[in-house]
């Protein structure tokens, strides 16, 4: 396990796929371990890649409106430019904001 996690990583898999790819395996393995068909789950032995942190920010409404601005001069540039900035935006959104934050007392029908 701890061999197929270092080769994975050094021939450039990202840390994320490998550590999803190792998440399925440890389910297949512990349902197999359930079953009686193996004593125990290998990848229970061997410490988890650590998660890359981010780095990725929302762009600031000044950014987003140069992008735009930037971009108007290309045919499709604006479009690309803002369907960016949406995406952007998304990314970097927090739940519950302009989403009701309270409790409704009503239905909704």
């Amino acid at each position: 396990m701890t061999e197929w996690q270092s080769s994975e990583l050094a021939d450039g898999q990202a840390p994320k796929s490998v550590i999803n790819t190792r998440q399925v395996l440890r389910q297949a393995l512990a349902s197999a371990v359930d079953l009686g068909l193996l004593a125990t789950n290998v990848v229970d032995k061997v410490k988890a890649p650590k998660r890359p942190t981010s780095t990725a920010r929302a762009l600031t409404a000044d950014e987003a409106r140069a992008l735009i601005a930037a971009a108007a001069s290309d045919r499709l540039g604006a479009a690309v430019a803002l369907l960016f900035v949406q995406a952007a935006g998304q990314r970097g959104a927090r739940p519950g904001v302009g989403r009701h934050r309270h409790r409704c007392r009503h239905r909704h029908r």
